[in-house]
């Protein structure tokens, strides 16, 4: 027996030591069982196909998901135009190896005879995609209809007579057989998981899949028009109220209060703040896979300077600006937008918390 010597482990770097060996996203994908890879497919749908495509014919008015028992052959429909029914089908076929031509004879006769009995329309389009990718048979067939009819008519027996439905045995003859003949066999197409995956990379949906944060920097922040807008009002309202209270009489409106010049440079400073958090809103809505991600954001700044509103102040003033200091002391590690929020968007949530009616700086009656 020879000596037993250590594995040669001197490369592994800090990376690997903390996170142990990182899958590839083709290869998380192959531990999908199949009612997550469909939630896959549907996001990329969602979120690439509809919206990046620069053909307007291939973008979506709706998405819905049927896969399992009793679908007929259809697992993710995607609706073209709703009022004229035009849809296309993504059959998910999560399968251990390449998909090959005998793993789709049987969706391909559900297709037939469910539209031969006129239970949906023939879709628009059919794809076939799969995590192996689609196999050089299959995919040659696809390329070519008639050759695709042909082999379906061979191996219709062995396929689809028995397995279309358990009610009944669907045998080749009469008038599902000229059916068949008339068949526009073009529609049946494969779509590979690489392909999938380049478009995939930049949607909101990829770190929910294969994780990594962030996809994209965070763009350039909005900034304030000099006119108020309409979703600014009640935040401005408060900011008002809190400076009324502090100079000890009602300050009437933004002309007025420029003739103060300390509260109105604070005014405008927290209208910077203000945009710098809805853009921040923005970018977490475009790149993460639920706008309940921020709002928890929200509410986890909401009860840490909720208690520091609270207290007793001279006036609204000071509770703004002591609520703005202790917003800055807030640890937001728990939520992943703590790692792209500066300062001024800090600032700014407070603001959208008043919006929201959520916060108020001058305490009312009976408070």
């Amino acid at each position: 027996m020879g000596d037993i010597r250590e594995p040669n482990l001197r490369d592994v770097n800090l990376y690997r030591l903390i996170y142990g060996i990182q899958l590839t996203p083709q290869q998380i994908i192959s531990t999908f069982d199949d009612k997550l890879y469909e939630e896959f497919i549907s996001c990329w749908l969602i979120d690439c196909v509809s919206k990046s495509y620069n053909e307007l014919d291939r973008k979506y008015e709706e998405i819905g998901h049927l896969g399992g028992a009793g679908d007929k052959g259809r697992d993710v429909v995607a609706i073209v135009n709703m009022d004229d029914g035009t849809w296309d089908n993504y059959q998910c076929k999560h399968y251990k190896g390449s998909l090959a031509p005998v793993d789709i004879y049987c969706e391909i006769g559900k297709v037939i005879y469910y539209t031969y009995k006129k239970e949906y329309t023939i879709p628009r389009s059919y794809y076939f995609v799969a995590p192996k990718n689609i196999g050089t048979k299959l995919n040659d067939m696809l390329n070519n209809p008639d050759e695709l009819r042909k082999n379906l008519v061979e191996n219709w027996d062995s396929y689809c007579k028995d397995n279309i439905t358990k009610k009944e045995k669907i045998k080749l003859e009469g008038e599902i057989e000229e059916y068949i003949n008339n068949f526009d066999f073009s529609i049946f197409k494969g779509k590979g998981t690489a392909a999938i995956l380049s478009e995939f990379e930049k949607s909101r949906f990829y770190p929910a899949f294969f994780g990594g944060g962030f996809s994209k920097p965070r763009p350039l922040d909005r900034i304030p028009e000099r006119a108020i807008q309409p979703n600014e009002d009640i935040y401005i309202k408060r900011l008002i109220e809190a400076y009324s209270d502090a100079l000890g009489f009602k300050i009437n409106g933004i002309n007025e209060l420029e003739k103060y010049t300390k509260e109105y440079t604070h005014f405008k400073d927290q209208r910077i703040c203000f945009y710098k958090a809805e853009s921040l809103k923005d970018y977490a809505n475009e790149s993460l896979p639920s706008e309940e991600i921020y709002d928890e954001f929200k509410s986890i700044i909401h009860d840490a300077i909720i208690d520091t509103i609270n207290d007793d102040y001279d006036n609204g003033y000071v509770c703004i600006k002591e609520t703005l200091k202790e917003v800055q002391r807030i640890d937001l590690s728990c939520n992943i937008l703590g790692q792209v929020t500066r300062p001024a968007d800090r600032k700014g949530v407070c603001h959208q918390l008043a919006n929201e009616e959520k916060v108020r700086w001058v305490k009312q009656d009976g408070e």
